[in-house]
């Protein structure tokens, strides 16, 4: 069921909690030049190992990480990949104790998929690694989608190029990332200007679901048992005439005070609405 959330701040202003102080927020400006031409993705990570999540950020031609709390700047990757950056995603690929990152970039010309690793010398600017191709890549997370019992990077382009729909990909990390070739399994082919992911484990099994915001609206891509996936309409989202002005944009997943899961939307792709469900 969809609500759009301006009919739940009418029934809040109603209600006894709307009575309480509002909380009171400071703004704070970490770079006022992040980017010349866009600032695309923008991540949480412990870049440091100090135990606070530090800021990391992509440009057009590199990868920025402020650092937790002072949040001096440093250039950890510049003009190494292909124009633009576009999604940037935290994890320890090579299992060493320090934070890695996957970058998309190119996105709009070839699509590549890389990670990134620090060099001995902190000064000094991150060695690049290959993963894979995909023209359009535009967005990538880490879950365990496959059900192995290990994160998957799972990278979704936004629009189809030769076939109906975008390849949803979900590459498995091999024994050695640096030189090995990355596996690549396709959870969905169906969806077009498919803008956002997300994932969650809805059962509890250790293997988590994937949410798109496409198009086509929200949509729930589920691992079967036998190993192949199932996709199942959420909701439609935005309604429209024309395909680029309908459907979602963006998913997030939070919960109630009970514990139960509601998924929220931007709507449509670049939209002005904000919907649950």
């Amino acid at each position: 069921m969809r609500f759009v959330i301006a009919a739940l701040l009418l029934t809040s202003l109603f209600s006894p909690a709307a009575f309480a102080e509002f909380p009171k927020f400071k703004a704070e400006t970490i770079d006022p030049a992040v980017a010349e031409k866009a600032c695309y993705a923008v991540a949480l990570a412990d870049v440091d190992n100090d135990g606070k999540e530090d800021i990391v950020a992509v440009n057009e031609s590199q990868v920025l990480w402020y650092r937790n709390p002072d949040w001096k700047k440093h250039v950890i990757l510049d003009s190494q990949t292909e124009l633009d950056n576009v999604c940037i995603a935290p994890y320890d690929i090579d299992g060493d104790g320090l934070i890695d990152f996957a970058l998309g970039a190119g996105w709009t010309k070839i699509g590549t998929i890389q990670w990134i690793t620090r060099d001995k010398d902190p000064a000094a600017k991150w060695h690049v690694h290959a993963i894979g191709q995909e023209i359009w890549t535009h967005r990538m997370r880490w879950a365990d989608v496959l059900g192995t019992g290990k994160p998957q990077l799972v990278v979704s382009p936004l629009n189809a190029v030769d076939k109906p729909g975008v390849s949803l990909l979900a590459f498995e990390i091999p024994a050695n990332p640096k030189a090995d070739r990355w596996q690549s399994t396709a959870i969905d082919d169906s969806l077009n200007r498919l803008h956002n992911h997300w994932h969650i484990d809805f059962n509890g099994d250790g293997t988590a679901s994937t949410l798109t915001a496409s198009q086509e609206g929200l949509n729930l891509i589920r691992r079967n048992p036998d190993g192949t996936f199932r996709r199942q309409l959420v909701g439609s989202g935005m309604p429209a005439e024309k395909p680029a002005d309908q459907g979602a944009g963006e998913v997030k997943v939070g919960h109630l005070k009970g514990g139960r899961h509601f998924m929220a939307t931007i709507e449509p792709m670049h939209g002005t609405s904000v919907a649950i469900y």
